[in-house]
């Protein structure tokens, strides 16, 4: 539990990073997310997880405030960036019904399914989501 909060007050901390825009700020924030991804990687490796805080322990609305915030990042960050933050967005999501919805809910905005095989901004959304769907933890 101990790194899963370590990890959650490294997301807070880029987050409030990224609320500054300006470039030391958000390679700050690129810097935290590397930190986080790897501290993730480390849990992901170990044989019993803990468990991540109940609904009932996680404001919903401040989940899906700091989960959108990342998500406006995916529009221009760098590609090391964005790869991290797709990594890390199965944890931002927290198992909550919501954040998950939201986070379909910013793909599926950028897919225009006519366009696929055409659009390279279409190909690059299936990349990012196809990227978050292998970061999300295997069960036991």
């Amino acid at each position: 539990a101990a790194r899963k909060d370590s990890v959650s007050n490294l997301l807070d901390c880029a987050a409030r990073a990224f609320v500054g825009d300006q470039k030391l700020s958000t390679s700050a924030a690129e810097s935290l997310l590397l930190s986080s991804e790897k501290i993730l990687a480390e849990i992901e490796k170990m044989p019993v997880q803990d468990e991540i805080p109940s609904h009932a322990e996680l404001d919903s609305d401040e989940v899906v405030a700091r989960l959108n915030l990342f998500l406006k990042r995916l529009e221009a960050p760098s590609s090391t960036a964005e790869l991290t933050l797709l990594r890390v967005l199965p944890f931002l999501t927290r198992s909550i019904p919501e954040a998950v919805q939201a986070v379909l809910d910013y793909f599926m905005e950028r897919f225009c399914f006519g366009s696929i095989d055409s659009s390279t901004h279409e190909q690059r959304a299936i990349e990012q989501l196809v990227t978050v769907i292998s970061a999300v933890p295997r069960g036991p």
